[in-house]
């Protein structure tokens, strides 16, 4: 049996799902050579973000709509689209819907689109909307 350790990989949702660590390859090290530059780093970051970002919609849209016991074919006809474009909507990796798609599906299975800030610029974030509230005072 391989001996390689176990990792525990959350998900939005709250769920766990174990996965078999896999043995590093050429291209990780490659990639960890890579993030010693900074602009590299700052970029590979970006881009996970982007990636997770995508991936957390994809999930939450795809729990509501199996909760809700719809199919993609259902879920197509409530957004007034054909069940082909809503299944590559859902699993392309090149996806890039419009905001009126995104609306319109979050509505179909009874989600809503929020804004939050970042983390690191909600100081900044909330001091400008407080100056804005002053000057409209």
């Amino acid at each position: 049996m391989n001996k390689r350790a176990l990792r525990t990989i959350h998900g939005t949702l709250g769920s766990e799902v174990k996965v078999m660590a896999r043995k590093r390859s050429a291209f990780d090290g490659f990639v960890r050579e890579q993030l010693k530059s900074p602009s590299f780093a700052a970029e590979y970051k970006r881009a996970g973000a982007e990636i997770r970002a995508i991936d957390d919609f994809i999930r939450e849209v795809e729990a509501a709509r199996l909760e809700l016991g719809m199919t993609k074919a259902d879920l197509a006809r409530k957004v007034s689209t054909t069940p082909e474009a809503m299944r590559r909507l859902l699993t392309s990796g090149d996806a890039n819907p419009t905001l009126h798609t995104v609306l319109h599906v979050l509505e179909a299975v009874g989600l809503r689109f929020t804004l939050t800030p970042k983390r690191s610029e909600q100081g900044s974030r909330a001091s400008a909307k407080s100056q804005r509230e002053r000057r409209s005072a």
